[in-house]
């Protein structure tokens, strides 16, 4: 992690939570769970287990980071594909309460943890089913690191490090907006290790027009086009601005608006 990230994250941890010292405490010990509680009365529970993602959301707000001020209207309707355990939802309802949240995670382990944050913010809008996102609705083979463990890896691509597989049930981006009945996805967020190439090249041209920003990870893939240059050349072409960030290991991050 470079200085400039690691004083953006402490930035963020004092201004937006008000017993950030006693996370800097905890951080020292061995507890298995701290509370974090915002200066705006929200407060969430995470396990040490799972502070990664929850400070890429909640931290870094890396979903969030380049997109133009006020670009979401106030009660928004997002759609999370990769929800992991929830963070990102949570994150926006943090910020816009009277959101409404479509979440989909297929991975068992992940499912379970989402669920169990949905019953306590059960006050919120918050929707999740138990699948993945793809190009069509048969179904997909994801490889991971555990099936039966908490992992922020699950994806279309196999690996040394995701060597265990599984079957999921799949709902295409279509099937989403017509069965959800969502005229208009103020923010669409991929975050699902490579299916990202897959749900976007495959869905129909005139429901882009019912996008209005996207902010996606984009993995290496396979296909030649099933790259961030390729992700980049297509949303262009269907007339997206976007702003772009590319790492070392050849993922990185999109930011897309009309």
């Amino acid at each position: 992690m470079s200085l400039s990230h690691k004083i953006n994250r402490y930035s963020s941890l004092i201004k937006d939570f008000n017993n950030w010292p006693s996370f800097l405490f905890y951080k020292t010990g061995k507890k298995s769970s701290f509370v974090f509680k915002m200066r705006n009365g929200f407060k969430i529970e995470v396990k040490r287990k799972m502070l990664p993602p929850f400070k890429e959301s909640f931290f870094d707000k890396v979903y969030l980071k380049h997109f133009p001020q006020n670009s979401l209207p106030n009660h928004p309707t997002i759609v999370d594909i990769g929800a992991n355990v929830g963070f990102f939802s949570l994150a926006m309802f943090s910020q816009y309460p009277k959101a409404r949240i479509i979440a989909f995670e297929p991975m068992p382990f992940n499912f379970n943890q989402l669920k169990d944050y949905q019953n306590t913010f059960s006050k919120f809008n918050w929707e999740i089913e138990n699948k993945a996102i793809a190009a069509n609705n048969k179904g997909l083979t994801l490889f991971s690191s555990t099936i039966d463990g908490f992992s922020t890896m699950a994806g279309v691509f196999s690996s040394d490090q995701k060597a265990e597989k599984i079957e999921v049930g799949t709902l295409t981006l279509k099937e989403v907006l017509e069965g959800k009945g969502i005229e208009t996805i103020d923010l669409l967020k991929l975050d699902c290790e490579g299916s990202e190439y897959s749900i976007l090249y495959n869905l129909e041209a005139h429901l882009f027009d019912r996008i209005k920003l996207m902010s996606i990870e984009t993995h290496p893939g396979e296909e030649g086009d099933e790259n961030h240059e390729g992700m980049i050349r297509f949303l262009e072409e269907k007339g997206y601005l976007l702003k772009e960030q590319v790492n070392s290991d050849g993922t990185g991050y999109v930011w897309a608006w009309k």
